[in-house]
C-alpha cells in the first residue's frame, strides 16, 4: 500500500490564485493523500474561497483538515501548525497562490522508494508575467554539493521537495522561528539537509511557482534585511558546531555580500541603506570576488563610497523600472 504523503500548504490573501492550487491538488494522481491548510489570518476571503472549491471535489474532501491561526504570524508557524498535525510518512509543503502537475506527488514519492531517500528534491518552473523560467537540481549527486548549493541560493524553496516526517523528530532539525518571512525555506532546509541520510532528485518540472509583483519575497524593505541577518547568524552557528565553517568559507562569504547587495539594490528606503551600508564586515575584509550583475555592482560601489545623493537618484530609476 502507498504510504500516507501529507501536504501542508499555508494560506493568507491568495482569494485571486487559491481555486487553482487546490484544483491541481485534488487531481493528483497519487492516492493515499491528506491536505492540511493553515489559514494565516486571511483578510480577503482566501477562507471561503478555500472551502467552496474544496467541496466541489468531495471524494478528496474527507482527506481536508483545514486549521485556522488565532492571529497573523507568518509562513513559518503556519508550516509548523501543518507538520504538528501531519499523519503522513512523508510531507510536502506547498505554496497557495501556485499550481502542480497532477503526477507531482506519485513522481516524487516514486524517486523517494527506488533510492530510500530521506529529501526528494522536484524540479519547477518560476512564471512571471513575461517569462517561464525551469530550475532543476541534476547536478546534485552528493552531500557536499547539496550543502553548497543551500548557501549559494541554488536551492532556497521548501516546495517541490519531498521529506521523511521523521526527519522533523531530531533534535538537530529545527524549524525557522516564527515572524520569519523571508529565507525561511532556506534555514529549514539546512537542518533537514544536516539530519538527511540521503537525497534524490527528480529532474521533471512538477511544480508551476507563480513570482508575483506583491509577493514578500518580491518588494525589499527592513524585514528582508532583519530576516537576512538572522539566516546567516543561524547559518554561521550551524557551521560552527559540524566544525565546517573554514570548509565553506569561501561560498559563504560570497553568499552574504550577494544577498547584501541584492538588498540594497531593491530597497528604496535611504534609511535602511545607510543602515545596512556596513552588513558583513567580516566578508568585506575578505574581499571575496563577486558575481554581481552590472547594476549591482554599481549599488556597492555608490554605498562603498558613501554617495548617497547618487544612490538616491539611482534608486528612483530602479523603482520606476520595477513599476513598468
Amino acid at each position: 500500500m502507498q504510504p500516507l504523503v501529507s501536504i501542508c500548504i499555508p494560506v493568507y490573501n491568495v482569494a485571486p490564485y487559491i481555486a487553482r492550487c487546490v484544483c491541481s491538488l485534488m487531481e493528483q494522481t497519487y492516492d493515499n493523500l491528506e491536505y492540511i491548510f493553515v489559514d494565516d489570518c486571511s483578510t480577503d476571503g482566501s477562507l471561503e474561497v478555500l472551502k467552496r472549491e474544496v467541496a466541489k471535489h468531495p471524494d478528496r474532501s474527507e482527506h481536508v483538515h483545514i486549521l485556522v491561526s488565532e492571529h497573523n504570524q507568518g509562513p513559518s508557524h503556519a508550516r509548523r501548525i501543518g507538520v504538528e498535525a501531519a499523519q503522513g510518512e512523508f510531507i510536502i509543503y506547498v505554496d497557495s497562490d501556485d499550481f502542480f502537475e497532477k503526477e507531482m506527488v506519485e513522481r516524487l514519492y516514486g524517486g523517494c522508494n527506488h533510492a530510500d531517500c530521506d529529501l526528494v528534491f522536484g524540479a519547477y518552473v518560476t512564471e512571471t508575467e513575461k517569462q517561464q523560467e525551469v530550475f532543476d537540481y541534476s547536478s546534485l549527486t552528493h552531500y557536499d554539493g547539496l550543502l553548497t548549493a543551500l548557501f549559494d541560493n541554488q536551492i532556497c524553496n521548501l516546495f517541490a521537495v519531498l521529506i521523511r516526517r521523521s526527519l522533523f523528530q531530531n533534535p538537530s532539525v529545527q524549524q525557522a522561528p516564527d515572524g520569519m518571512y523571508y529565507m525561511e525555506d532556506r534555514l529549514t532546509l539546512l537542518y533537514l539537509a544536516g539530519a538527511a541520510r540521503k537525497f534524490n532528485v527528480v529532474s521533471t518540472p512538477l511544480y508551476h511557482y507563480a513570482r508575483r509583483r506583491d509577493s514578500v519575497s518580491y518588494t525589499k524593505n527592513e524585514k528582508h534585511f532583519r530576516c537576512t541577518v538572522l539566516f546567516w547568524q543561524a547559518a554561521d552557528a550551524y557551521l560552527a558546531a559540524h566544525k565546517l565553517a573554514e570548509r565553506y568559507r569561501s561560498v559563504t562569504d560570497r553568499e552574504k555580500l550577494n544577498d547584501k547587495y541584492h538588498l540594497l539594490h531593491f530597497c528604496t528606503d535611504m534609511h535602511l541603506c545607510r543602515q545596512y551600508a556596513d552588513l558583513f564586515p567580516e566578508a568585506e575584509a575578505r574581499n571575496i570576488p563577486l558575481l554581481l550583475s552590472q547594476g549591482k555592482r554599481l549599488t556597492r560601489f555608490l554605498i562603498s563610497r558613501h554617495l548617497w545623493p547618487l544612490l538616491r537618484i539611482y534608486k528612483s530609476i530602479i523603482a520606476r523600472q520595477l513599476e513598468k
